[in-house]
């Protein structure tokens, strides 16, 4: 079974009448944002408790283990679009916790040292300009350089989010992985590696139940002209 929460306040559970959801679609990727889509039909009670760019969502597996229920976090965002349709019905498109790095700026800097005081750094700053709901812990950093040594600098003013990227996954390779701590805190990683891998085959019409085929055409050609290369006369 599966609970959304808004700012911890059920919004979807399939046993309360009054806390249902329409559609809702979770996208998640290693390494990536994430994203989260439901509509929200005027017979629930927090109609107009979700607030864009501000409210925490969160999506929980709900498993119940030798009678004891486990809640199993899969995603945490805001919602960044909040559309009404003709039956007053409310689309939420949401996106997952490493988004926040796109509401903070890196302002101009020179760097020299090793990968996991750049990464700290970056996170630090990050962590002044917003609130303590979109603040977060660095607990490891395993991507390392060949040199233990490295130079960045910048003198634009990037979202973290972009800068982090150019300054290290791009150069460095690595994902980051974020999620919550003992003491109820959000952490990062930075990970060389992918440390969760499933084993699991994938079969269509058994754990693969959808299946989209993008066939693009922007580097098709319609028309091919051969033109011959001109030769240049000896004078």
């Amino acid at each position: 079974m599966y609970q959304i929460t808004c700012d911890d306040e059920i919004l979807y559970d399939v046993r309360l009448e009054n806390r249902v959801v329409l559609s809702p679609v979770l996208d998640l990727e290693t390494g990536k944002n994430g994203t989260l889509s439901f509509k929200i039909p005027t017979q629930n009670d927090l109609y107009n408790f979700v607030e864009q760019k501000k409210s925490i969502i969160k999506v929980f597996q709900v498993d119940k283990i030798n009678e004891k229920t486990i809640r199993r976090e899969l995603f945490r965002g805001t919602a960044y679009s909040i559309t009404i349709d003709f039956y007053n019905r409310k689309q939420v498109e949401c996106e997952g916790e490493l988004s926040f790095f796109n509401d903070s700026i890196i302002r101009p800097y020179s760097f020299q040292g090793d990968v996991e005081d750049l990464f700290k750094q970056y996170i630090n700053k990050h962590n002044t300009q917003v609130d303590n709901k979109k603040q977060f812990k660095v607990r490891r950093c395993t991507v390392t350089d060949s040199n233990n040594y490295i130079t960045r600098a910048n003198i634009n003013y990037p979202n973290t989010k972009e800068e982090m990227n150019n300054k290290l996954i791009d150069i460095l390779g690595g994902h980051f992985e974020t999620g919550q701590n003992e003491d109820a805190t959000r952490y990062i990683d930075y990970l060389a590696e992918y440390e969760n891998i499933s084993n699991q085959i994938i079969e269509f019409g058994k754990n693969e139940l959808n299946i989209t085929q993008h066939i693009k055409t922007e580097n098709v050609a319609t028309r091919i002209i051969p033109l011959r290369k001109k030769r240049r006369k000896n004078r």
